[in-house]
């Protein structure tokens, strides 16, 4: 298949398993760069496992985690009136 440097998934919480297998196989061996971007919190699919389990474990093995605890985009927002 065609291999791409550099694989970008946004909503990974939103993806099973096997969607996500499939997308990091398109990225190239020597590179490997996947980037998984999800928010357990906002998942639209009941179903959906947690984030941690649907990354494959070959990914895993070289993975930089980064857990973003801090959402800066509901800070200072003023509250709704009724």
């Amino acid at each position: 298949p065609p291999y791409h440097s550099a694989i970008f998934i946004d909503e990974v919480q939103d993806f099973s398993p096997a969607e996500i297998l499939l997308l990091t196989l398109l990225a190239a061996p020597l590179h490997n760069s996947v980037t998984a971007v999800g928010d357990p919190g906002q998942r639209l699919r009941p179903q959906a496992i947690a984030i941690d389990s649907a990354i494959p474990r070959f990914l895993w093995r070289t993975a930089h985690v980064e857990r973003l605890e801090t959402n800066v985009r509901q800070q200072n927002v003023p509250a709704l009136r009724d």
